[in-house]
């Protein structure tokens, strides 16, 4: 997901299921935990003012995202030209779900489309919005 963006650099804001190393244009970092869970800030700090910036995320040298077969375009990052208009549009990623204490689960617990609970074997799925 991307946290920050200005006229001069960007952070993206990955959790994984697992510590790896997350790389996204070049730029690399190591997961750290909190609670079992797994995240990242990557700073993008080579960006091109104007350009938009085509990105995959890989966990330990696998790409995870895009998802394979996509048909949605690439996501890209573009900086904030400090001379232009801004619009703004936010949202949250909180679940709704489930409705009582402690109002989270972790990646394990999470039901998927089919109505099972997602397993080890999905790792490297990252988490988070496509920006484009």
């Amino acid at each position: 997901m991307l946290r920050y963006v200005d006229e001069r650099v960007a952070t993206v804001w990955v959790q994984a299921d697992t510590s790896c190393e997350v790389e996204i244009l070049g730029a690399r970092e190591p997961t750290w935990c909190v609670e079992g869970l797994h995240f990242a800030l990557v700073e993008l700090d080579e960006l091109t003012l104007g350009a938009d910036h085509p990105y995959e995320v890989r966990l330990d040298g696998e790409l995870v995202w895009p998802e394979q077969g996509s048909a949605f375009p690439a996501s890209t990052i573009r900086l904030l030209d400090p001379h232009a208009r801004h619009e703004v549009a936010f949202g949250s990623c909180r679940t709704s779900l489930p409705h009582e204490p402690p109002y989270a689960l972790r990646a394990a617990e999470h039901p998927t489309p089919r109505g099972r609970a997602h397993t080890r074997r999905q790792r490297g799925r990252a988490r988070g919005h496509q920006v484009r």
